[in-house]
């Protein structure tokens, strides 16, 4: 998506000096994105964020695996999910109390879904089960393709093909206790459908949170820094859905066009 803004911004402004980086890449960079903006770990309290877009964490599984069977039309509750992915004691001897019996698998305590996910059921990400995977969130799905029993969480850019706007091969949404129109829309595994029923509908299963730019104190001074995330907030949410992520509400595009032309930055908390 980055990489889309980019591309799109140099073709209105053919004057721009812009290049995505990587942590791999030679250099620094002038600008970071941030995706768990509320993580003390990440400076998110000292530093100032311009929003540019939202994701969604959604549960997914192997296409066999018995669970989709045993939860059924009802699908899982909020306290379910957090059951099957979360030990909320942690002294407690959760394996021999499973209702279902499935793998839990889980990035590092660090990993930026980690957090959200542990977050937005009031917990700490020590406390979500599951066997750790290294790297991207991408090898989550890796390894329930091998385990049908397999479950875990990801973003929709990843769960769905962004060109087909299916989902992606081998592997099923766990049902959620929504709505029954609610149901049909995620049961349809259309990608665009999704994410028009999340940005217009507050499902208390599914996490959605924000992502922006980090700015500094230099970098709201700098002209051409402040052009490109302007841009971004007004013309780029246009190309968020494309890329499998949520435009930002209204409100707070406003709010941020307001924030980058006063230059009063305000933490979101």
């Amino acid at each position: 998506l980055v990489n889309r803004w980019i591309e799109e911004y140099k073709r209105a402004n053919l004057q721009a000096g812009i290049d995505f980086v990587t942590e791999h890449s030679a250099g620094e960079a002038d600008l970071t994105l941030i995706a768990h903006p509320f993580s003390p770990e990440n400076g998110a309290k000292r530093e100032d964020i311009i929003y540019t877009g939202r994701y969604a964490l959604l549960p997914v599984t192997h296409k066999e695996n018995p669970l989709l069977s045993e939860v059924g039309k009802k699908g899982l509750s909020k306290k379910e999910f957090r059951k099957i992915f979360f030990i909320e004691d942690m002294l407690e001897e959760s394996e021999s109390k499973e209702k279902y019996d499935v793998t839990v698998y889980t990035r590092n305590n660090r990993a930026g879904t980690t957090i959200i996910l542990a977050h937005y059921f009031g917990l700490q990400p020590a406390n979500l089960k599951g066997k750790k995977i290294a790297g991207d969130d991408i090898f989550l799905l890796s390894a329930i393709r091998k385990d049908t029993k397999g479950v875990t969480f990801n973003s929709l850019n990843y769960l769905f093909d962004v060109e087909s706007r299916t989902l992606n091969p081998e592997i099923a949404l766990l049902p959620l206790a929504v709505k029954s129109q609610h149901k049909e829309v995620l049961n349809a595994e259309n990608m665009d459908q999704v994410i028009e029923l999340l940005e217009t509908t507050t499902l208390d299963v599914i996490p959605v949170e924000h992502f922006g730019f980090v700015l500094s104190d230099l970098q709201k001074l700098d002209k051409e820094v402040l052009d490109f995330v302007k841009w971004v907030v007004e013309e780029g949410q246009q190309y968020n859905h494309q890329a499998g992520f949520l435009s930002l509400e209204n409100r707070l595009v406003a709010e941020q066009l307001r924030r980058l032309s006063e230059r009063s930055f305000v933490v979101m908390k």
